[in-house]
């Protein structure tokens, strides 16, 4: 295969050259088809073309890993955010690479559910560390073992079991990450009132576990008082619109897959979402053009950090018919 032709070789002008040479890629790696990566990610509902793409890239153990003096390291042996994005977006589809900045739409979700592992490279050893070394240039991902062995039995007579097993052994994992979040932010000294930490928690630790295929849109901690030109740029992106006269959620998040909107109240005492407060967040739901279904929840968290027993109320807001499913692991 291809190596750079020389140290200066830029990422994206080393896949253009190789998609102008035609390069061929195989049918599979480490015995592993992009039809297995699909079986594999739609039955843990993490199927998105990007997501498909970015496994397929990590697979490659042809490809030289793109670090100076990689010493027969491959690209699955670890490949950065650059390189999985000129991959994808260059090499296999012949246009320009990925956003860097979506990255969140096709790395973070399978990082999250433990598919991908932070990886740095270490060029005194010539190899690959487990872990991101703060501000390092070498910080890449490669797939987790136990994924790996996943995508090879998506052929498999038992696969249905081997698929519940390893999400069962993720949720494990997925539970240890919610219970050090919090201890972690129980531990941070900070000021704010009650409310102001109520809406970090629900973010931090409610939102980044269950609900990894949203991102943040805006959190308001004064009525939309300090909105951002960022804020009002990422709201416009999404089609909201929410102005000085409107309810305010104290979150607002969207799903760019699906193109649907959560909603967080976070409050510190006892009581129901008032009804002005849910007719408002109706109106935010239709004049982004989206239709309105919701669903309650209630859910206790920050027990050790506050003195009140602090909950969220969401509701999700789909843009097509249906119900929604809230994809809590434990209630």
């Amino acid at each position: 295969m291809d190596v750079p032709e020389k140290k200066t070789e830029k990422v994206e002008d080393y896949f253009r050259r190789l998609r102008r040479k035609k390069v061929q890629l195989s049918q599979e790696y480490q015995g592993v088809s992009r039809d297995h990566v699909r079986i594999v990610l739609e039955r843990i509902g993490r199927f998105t073309p990007d997501m498909v793409d970015c496994v397929w890239c990590l697979l490659n153990d042809d490809f030289p890993s793109l670090f100076s003096n990689p010493a027969g390291l491959k690209i699955s042996h670890g490949a950065g955010v650059a390189h999985i994005a000129c991959y994808v977006g260059i090499l296999l589809r012949g246009k320009k690479k990925l956003d860097r900045e979506g990255r969140d739409y096709w790395l973070k979700p399978l990082r999250e559910l433990g598919a991908i592992e932070p990886v740095t490279f270490d060029s005194k050893q010539g190899a690959f560390i487990k872990g991101h070394v703060p501000k390092s240039p070498n910080c890449a991902y490669r797939l987790e073992e136990s994924f790996l062995k996943l995508l090879k039995a998506a052929q498999a007579v038992d696969f249905a079991k081997s698929c519940e097993q390893w999400i069962s052994e993720e949720e494990k994992r997925g539970r240890l990450r919610v219970l050090l979040d919090s201890q972690s932010l129980a531990a941070e000294e900070g000021g704010g009132s009650q409310h102001e930490k109520l809406i970090k928690q629900s973010i931090i630790v409610y939102a980044k576990n269950f609900l990894p295929e949203y991102s943040v849109l805006y959190e308001d901690y004064s009525d939309g008082a300090r909105i951002s030109k960022d804020d009002e740029a990422r709201l416009k992106a999404a089609r909201v619109s929410i102005t000085l006269g409107d309810v305010w959620p104290d979150v607002t998040l969207h799903n760019p897959v699906n193109d649907s909107l959560w909603f967080i109240e976070a409050v510190t005492s006892d009581g129901e979402v008032d009804a002005q407060k849910w007719e408002g967040l109706r109106n935010i739901c239709l004049s982004a053009g989206r239709s309105w279904r919701v669903r309650r929840q209630h859910i206790q968290i920050g027990r050790s950090s506050l003195r009140d027993k602090g909950r969220t109320k969401t509701c999700t807001l789909d843009p097509e018919s249906g119900s929604v499913r809230i994809p809590l692991k434990n209630s």
